[in-house]
């Protein structure tokens, strides 16, 4: 992530970019007004940052704000078609109940309305290599399914009849 202010800052720090479900490292000062630090996700499509505006100071002693621009580029790896391959969901279509089975325990299953709303969550502290859902209460329609692994995650379409 690279941070640019049309003001000096004096003091910016890494402390000041607050990372939830990841790490911002290698912080890096390019010069009072470029910034770039690496932030690492913990849970793969779910990493936010936050930056302290208020942790600026300007070379003439304002606090807060000068932070203009901000530029994200997005690595990813090639997790999610591994994950794919060991994720199974049956029967599908479905009518009553869905069955997900992965190699892997599974932590936390997201059902999505085809426009991506959210419909339910479904979390596992211990992790499933199975998990049975009750679909019966779902309209008949194309739904998304997001099955998330330790550091993997599983995007299918199924289909309520």
């Amino acid at each position: 992530m690279t941070y640019t202010s049309t003001e000096l800052i004096v003091d910016f720090e890494n402390y000041d970019i607050e990372v939830y479900n990841g790490v911002s490292e290698n912080f890096v000062n390019q010069g009072d007004t470029l910034f770039t630090s690496t932030i690492t996700g913990a849970v793969p499509r779910q990493t936010f940052v936050n930056v302290n505006e208020q942790g600026f100071t300007d070379l003439a002693g304002n606090e807060g704000g000068p932070v203009d621009e901000f530029t994200i580029d997005i690595f990813t790896g090639t997790f999610e078609t591994q994950a794919i391959k060991r994720v199974n969901v049956y029967p599908n279509p479905a009518t009553g109940f869905i069955q997900i089975g992965s190699v892997e325990a599974i932590n936390r299953i997201g059902l999505f309305h085809i426009d991506g709303t959210i419909i339910k969550t479904y979390i596992f502290a211990q992790g499933k290599a199975i998990v049975k859902l009750d679909v019966s209460g779902l309209s008949s329609g194309v739904y998304i399914l997001k099955v998330l692994m330790d550091t993997k995650i599983s995007t299918t379409k199924i289909v309520k009849r």
